[in-house]
């Protein structure tokens, strides 16, 4: 698989100021299907400028934001100083050095199209405690949708170093 660490290089600024953040009903959804509460230990991997890290951190839970570019880490380190529960680490989803089992939920928002699927759900098996739970954040496009249709094709067009997310991620019940 092609290395995409240093994809946002020179970027960050950028991606930070205009990337949507995600909605606060994720948190409610997580309570009610898995019993999330302020004691769960997340693993945020691919967490970029820290932008999902943050709403777990207001919430009062504990995140190692796993991510390998060193830019959007480092974004995340200055953005997040003020949560004490904040820990980043600088490695890749299939390989987190986070000790087995010591995760309760893993994340992932946006970068689940840049993990190598089979070493990346190992290593979240490996790090996931005992009814630990994956949860992908994903804006997907409505592709019926003409604005869409006409964003696509301009991100076909001009787009560099595209991934594309694996079905297998996609196939599953979440």
């Amino acid at each position: 698989m092609t290395d995409f660490t240093h994809r946002f290089a020179g970027r960050v600024a950028v991606y930070a100021k205009y990337r949507p953040s995600y909605p606060a009903q994720i948190l409610n959804i997580l309570r009610t299907e898995i019993g999330f509460d302020k004691k769960t230990v997340v693993a945020d991997i691919g967490s970029g400028t820290g932008l999902l890290s943050k709403m777990f951190l207001e919430n009062g839970d504990t995140v190692c934001g796993v991510e390998p570019n060193e830019e959007m880490r480092s974004h995340a380190e200055e953005t997040l100083y003020e949560f004490p529960h904040f820990v980043s680490i600088r490695d890749k989803a299939h390989d987190t050095t986070l000790g087995d089992p010591s995760i309760d939920l893993v994340t992932v928002a946006q970068a689940i199209h840049w993990f190598d699927s089979g070493p990346a759900t190992r290593e979240f098996t490996r790090i996931l405690r005992k009814n630990g739970q994956l949860c992908v954040v994903y804006n997907d496009r409505d592709k019926k949708d003409p604005s869409m249709q006409s964003y696509e094709a301009i991100i076909e067009k001009h787009g560099r170093d595209r991934a594309r997310v694996p079905d297998v991620w996609l196939s599953g019940p979440c």
